[in-house]
């Protein structure tokens, strides 16, 4: 009896095979890859847990920021006048004491003494961190004034704040102002992006910021930081407000942001830490690719500008951006 001839396929069903054959592929391929990645990534959480325990000063942040949350009358807003914490851990101890005008620095007086110089700093974490109230920098800075200017009654208050961003600033500048400092120095720059620039951009797109929770597509897409820079142009009009008030009140005003680190000197468990850390940073729109923009003309000057603006007087270092 004769063979029966197989049935061909007729070629729009070929096709659709064919499709369906690239589609199952690429789908393994991606899986494979969100996978490896998420591995990769627990790997770097477990290095960075060592780090972090291995370290007095990453498993005591909250005390060292001044998070702690007895502190606080409004979390993140405002701290409890008079409040107190102290810990004693790994041979450090950390003593944050915050005075009866609810900052962490010493008992002032609204009204400057007369022929004082006054020194308001203002900031979040950055500029309220330290062991204790004398180890901020604000508290650094008044030491360093003293040794240089022997006899110059100056005062440099810590207002710092853990988590606030420019924009609080700006609608805290009358109270400022009304104790009547002759200069302001805010050192900002990671709550703003943080906290109101990326919130913002992913806002905006929505579609973006669901793409971003894959780890293969956060590194397919890549992101370019020129996107942000309508965000940075609307914080940037908000220093430039908080100076251009401060001028009109004859307050010298000086603004600056962190330096960006230079990655080549890390070790590969900190560059593990440095790219789980960025997660928390980076909550509202995921991002852990890091930018090197050194050198780079198509930059974005605004990006640059808002997380990297050295003193004149030291070298610009690696203008770098974890994103």
């Amino acid at each position: 009896m004769p063979e029966e001839p197989v049935p061909r396929l007729r070629p729009a069903a070929r096709v659709v095979v064919a499709l369906w054959l690239a589609f199952a592929g690429l789908a393994t391929l991606g899986l494979a890859g969100e996978l490896w990645l998420r591995i990769e990534r627990e790997q770097a959480w477990k290095a960075s847990e060592r780090l972090r325990t291995g370290n007095v000063f990453f498993t005591n942040l909250a005390a060292l920021n001044a998070g702690e949350r007895a502190l606080w009358h409004k979390p993140w807003r405002k701290y409890e006048p008079g409040a107190r914490a102290e810990l004693q851990v790994g041979g450090q101890r950390f003593v944050v004491q915050i005075n009866g005008l609810g900052y962490r620095t010493r008992e002032f007086s609204p009204r400057k003494p007369e022929g004082t110089v006054r020194v308001l700093c203002i900031g979040g974490s950055t500029t309220v961190a330290g062991r204790t109230n004398d180890e901020t920098y604000p508290a650094l800075l008044e030491a360093r004034l003293r040794e240089r200017w022997p006899g110059l009654p100056v005062e440099v208050l810590n207002l710092g704040i853990s988590g606030v961003n420019s924009e609080d600033w700006l609608g805290w500048l009358d109270k400022l102002l009304a104790w009547d400092p002759d200069l302001i120095v805010q050192y900002e720059a990671i709550n703003d992006i943080s906290w109101l620039e990326l919130p913002r951009y992913a806002a905006r797109h929505p579609l973006q910021r669901r793409l971003h929770d894959s780890l293969l597509l956060e590194r397919l897409l890549g992101f370019d930081p020129a996107v942000l820079d309508p965000d940075i142009r609307s914080t940037l009009r908000c220093v430039e407000e908080i100076n251009r008030r401060c001028r009109s009140r004859g307050v010298a005003y000086l603004t600056a942001t962190f330096a960006a680190p230079d990655l080549s000197k890390a070790g590969r468990e900190m560059r593990q830490h440095l790219d789980t850390n960025i997660g928390f940073w980076t909550r509202y729109f995921p991002l852990a690719v890091v930018l090197d923009l050194r050198g780079d003309p198509g930059a974005p000057q605004h990006f640059l500008r808002r997380v990297h603006r050295p003193p004149r007087h030291q070298p610009r270092s690696r203008p770098r951006a974890a994103v």
